[in-house]
């Protein structure tokens, strides 16, 4: 039986595993990272970047200018060092701490945002609403770059399809409020109903238009369910619903106690009709017929709705009296509407009285143009036989484009386009100069002159130079619009007008109309040249001259500069990121080249004249060196000079500036200030070798760990003769521990508490990512080494009165030591750690009771002299508690903190101070957490704990 019993448990035994499996840490216990298993991902997922970018960036353009103008610097800073710091952390290869790091920064952004527009709310309570959607605003744009980041992806995928569908829907209106109340402010509420019709039509034809979702996968069953595309038919009623009504509401609120009016009638109607017009040119034929309406019924409401808008607008132009051309308004307007549906009838007849019908509506043309025109008005610089030419050449210009456009001819049509886009912005262009056009019909036929070529384009009617060329032609009025709104705006000038349009044409083909494919060397070199030189005339010609109208200051060399740099590399991130994919770093140069610009522009150093004004340039040079060794230009693991020059530049700067800090209206001796560089120096070198490492080590780099005792050393020696040479100004006699709070013993102090920190992070980060490979050489030691130094600074340079409080608050910086082989060889263990702060405290305590007594400052007494006595009796307690704290070697027993701890109860009543009521109840508060936990663990005296052995075994 026992033989068959063994033979059994023999058959079934399983072989010792010889290694700790990789889901188990070091101390036999399951990661808690590596147990939990990866969320499953959805069936319906489609695992790519969110596809309508460009979109969703020309929506957030209002808001950006908005949130840029009120905050301003403080914004740019935050969103620079934030990016580099996600940048840094992504390419690392920490995604998910990448993804948590964007959140606190989007926090701090939002908190500077909401902080600068505050003030708006004392300009007007109304305002409150406006603070509430530009907040609204910083959120869904924070959640549009969340989709930038595939963990989100991964961890929440119904998250990053509700953040879609927010973009498509709440964010177009968010934008024409914004735009609306900018308008509103900077020129006038008169129009912010027509703003909301415009901007509006605008992004509801980005956005309504049938799209297919980022991430989810095309299926049958969602074209059947009605989720094949990113908003639905509610969202799009809705979303057609609030535009129709808005603009009529805006109208209301601002015209209640006028409505009753004629004109405002007029007007109300126009609003009404408009919107209902516009919506009927939507591409609207997926989702009516998905929801069961025939097209016959758009059709009708385009008709009756352009009908009303058409006699209203004559209505009201003719309640202005504005001019005689309004009284042609409406046959003309119905000509045309007639030429256009006999251009689509069928029949040879039909077909054969278009071009009658086209002649009768280039006669009408002249006639009311010829009408129009005030012959007997002398207007200076004016030609009125040139301006009535270029009128009737307009005219049959646009006819002639409709004609061609029946024949299919794509290139003539294109060419007439431009010609026809040129006439008439020559004319307003003329007209607004000498004050005869109006601001609404300018922004009128840009927006319908614009929207035209791209449906143009888009139906491929028209070649897309003509797109190109024709939309570029008018961004010219630019000048015209400025000028009007600031009347001591820049003046419109032909040559500035050229440069202008140089520009634009420059800028709209790459980012618009050029394909993404790779470019030739020749094409990509010509694009270059010709931005940076039509960037660099755009700035002498137009905004410099635009600087001095909004800023009093004039523009330094720095701003130039700055300002250049920006643009170009702005301009230059389409050709670097889609069309030079051979060259694999022109990419990260373009975004070095830019934060450089921006850091230019926020620092604004000047011309080196002094060391603060060197220090400024370096602190923009180390910057770029940082970002360029992050994004991996450069690698410091292969030259260690690069990291020796970058930091002797960070030091430089940091040192003069810390002199000027610590000696503001003093002149500072040139070898102070030379230590000081070199202290800093020294820091930011075992700072930049830590970063090195753990950037090589993240991106699978060979390297190796950095030995910094010998920079550590030299910064104590440095340390150590700033001390000496600082303190041979005093005299013997006068050296006191209030005299040792010299500018060198803060400064070191906060120097070691800084290596303190990053050593003691990047230990505890290669204990949790590498526990069985890494190493710690010496490292613990400095560690243990720099806080107790910083301890003993910081006591140095106490800055209240009450000495003991600030010593028993520094003593946090001492949770920092850990067991190392030189100094702390029995040093407790991480669960008692904090034995070694509850131990200073009580010694900085009992001193200051001791020092405190009564019987040192009113004599001898019997209340002092019992004090003192007391004192005297609990010190051995006290100091059983700390051997114990502060070492695992010794495990007193408790019957002598037992019998002395209950001693502490009488300093509550005749204690003289508060820092023996502070310290009976430190004491008593210890007494009784060491016998609980020595009665429940059972040690006895003089044996070690078996973690110290442990932890000095592995050294």
């Amino acid at each position: 039986m026992k033989r068959n019993v063994g033979r059994e448990i023999r058959r079934t035994a399983q072989p010792i595993p010889t290694s700790i499996p990789e889901e188990y840490d070091s101390a036999g216990c399951m990661d808690s990272d590596q147990s939990k298993e990866p969320k499953p991902i959805p069936e319906w997922v489609l695992l790519r970047p969110f596809q309508y970018n460009g979109r969703v960036l020309a929506t957030a353009l209002p808001g950006l200018c908005l949130v840029l103008s009120l905050a301003g610097e403080l914004l740019l800073s935050i969103i620079v060092i934030g990016a580099l710091i996600v940048h840094l952390v992504d390419s690392g290869g920490a995604k998910r701490q990448s993804l948590i790091i964007f959140l606190g920064i989007f926090i701090a952004v939002q908190m500077s945002i909401i902080y600068s527009a505050i003030p708006l709310v004392w300009l007007s309570i109304f305002n409150v609403a406006i603070l509430v959607i530009v907040n609204m605003f910083v959120v869904i744009t924070g959640g549009w770059i969340l989709l930038q980041f595939d963990t989100l992806l991964l961890e929440e995928p119904v998250l990053a399809e509700l953040i879609e569908a927010s973009l498509f829907t709440v964010y177009p209106g968010v934008s024409v409020i914004l735009l609306s109340w900018i308008i509103g402010t900077v020129w006038s509420t008169k129009y912010l109903h027509y703003v909301a019709i415009l901007h509006g039509f605008l992004l509801l034809r980005i956005f309504i238009t049938p799209n297919q979702p980022s991430f989810r996968k095309p299926t049958q069953r969602a074209a059947q369910t009605g989720i094949a595309y990113v908003i639905g038919v509610p969202e799009i009623a809705l979303m057609l619903i609030m535009y129709a009504i808005a603009p009529t509401l805006i109208f209301v609120v601002f015209n209640f106690w006028n409505l009753a009016r004629y004109d405002v009638a007029l007007e109300l109607i126009h609003v009404i009709s408009t919107p209902l017009f516009l919506v009927s040119f939507l591409e609207l034929r997926s989702w009516t017929e998905h929801a069961g309406i025939p097209f016959k019924t758009i059709s009708a409401v385009r008709w009756t709705a352009g009908i009303v808008s058409l006699i209203a607008t004559c209505a009201m132009l003719m309640q202005t009296k504005s001019s005689v051309l309004v009284l042609w308004l409406l046959p003309v307007t119905a000509t045309n509407v007639v030429l256009g549906s006999l251009s689509n009838a069928k029949g040879y007849a039909m077909k054969a009285l278009t071009p009658l019908l086209a002649i009768s509506v280039g006669l009408m043309y002249t006639i009311a143009i010829l009408d129009a025109i005030p012959w007997h008005l002398d207007l200076p610089n004016v030609d009125l036989m040139w301006m009535t030419i270029s009128l009737i050449a307009c005219a049959a210009l646009s006819i002639a484009c409709f004609m061609v456009a029946n024949t299919g001819n794509k290139q003539l049509l294109s060419t007439l386009l431009i010609c026809n886009m040129a006439a008439v912005v020559y004319i307003e262009y003329t007209l607004s100069l000498q004050k005869l056009c109006s601001a609404p019909l300018l922004v009128a036929t840009t927006t319908c002159a614009i929207y035209l070529l791209t449906r143009l384009h888009n139906a491929d009617v028209i070649a897309w130079h003509a797109s190109w060329v024709g939309a570029a032609l008018h961004s010219v009025k630019v000048l015209l619009f400025l000028q009007m709104i600031n009347s001591d705006s820049l003046e419109p000038t032909w040559i500035r007008s050229a440069v202008i349009l140089f520009v634009v044409l420059v800028t709209t083909k790459l980012v618009f109309f050029e394909k993404r494919k790779e470019l030739p060397d020749l094409s990509v070199y010509q694009y270059v040249l010709t931005i940076c030189t039509s960037v660099m005339l755009f700035y002498l010609s137009v905004l410099r001259r635009l600087w001095l109208t909004f800023i009093p200051s004039p523009p330094t060399v720095q701003d130039a500069t700055s300002v250049f740099i920006i643009i170009c590399s702005a301009i230059c991130l389409k050709l670097s990121f889609c069309h030079m994919h051979q060259y694999k770093g022109i990419r990260k140069v373009n975004i070095l080249s830019l934060v450089a610009g921006v850091m230019m522009f926020i620092l604004q150093p000047t011309i080196p004249k002094s060391l603060l004004e060197i220090s400024d340039w370096f602190i923009i040079i180390s910057f770029c060196m940082i970002l360029a060794t992050t994004v991996g230009l450069i690698s410091p693991s292969q030259n260690s000079g690069i990291l020796l020059s970058l930091s002797s530049m960070v030091g430089f700067a940091a040192g003069a500036h810390i002199c000027q800090y610590l000696f503001p209206q003093q002149r500072v001796e040139c070898y102070k200030t030379i230590l000081y560089m070199l202290t800093c120096t020294l820091c930011a070198f075992i700072g930049f070798n830590i970063w090195n490492y753990n950037l090589c080590k993240g991106s699978h780099r060979a390297t190796k760990m950095p030995n910094i005792t010998a920079q550590y050393v030299a910064l104590v020696v440095t340390s150590v003769i700033m001390l000496v040479v600082e303190c041979s100004t005093l005299s013997i006699g006068t050296i006191t521990l209030a005299s040792l709070a010299l500018p060198c013993t803060q400064l070191y102090c906060g120097v070691y508490l800084l290596i303190a920190v990053i050593l003691k992070i990047h230990l505890t980060w290669q204990q949790s990512t590498d526990p069985f490979n890494y190493t710690l050489g010496n490292i613990p030691t400095i560690i243990n080494m720099s806080a107790i130094l910083c301890y003993i600074l910081a006591i140095l340079n106490c800055p209240i009165e009450p000495w003991e409080i600030w010593n028993c608050t520094c003593a946090i910086v001492l949770l920092l030591l850990q067991p190392d082989p030189i100094l702390l060889t029995s040093f407790p263990t991480q669960k008692h750690q904090s034995g070694i702060l509850v131990t200073v405290c009580m010694a900085n305590l009992y001193i200051a009771s001791v020092m405190d007594c009564d019987l040192w400052h009113a004599g001898v007494g019997f209340f002092s002299v019992v004090e003192l006595i007391i004192l005297i009796l609990v010190l051995p307690g006290y100091i059983v508690l700390g051997r114990d704290f502060c070492s695992n070697f010794y495990s007193a027993s408790p019957e002598m903190v037992v019998f002395i701890s209950p001693l502490n109860s009488i300093l509550y009543v005749i204690g003289s101070s508060y820092t023996s009521w502070l310290l009976a109840t430190v004491g008593l508060s210890a007494a009784t957490w060491f016998i609980v936990y020595k009665i429940s663990t059972g040690q006895q005296m003089g044996r070690p704990q078996r973690s110290t052995v442990m932890q000095l075994q592995k050294y």
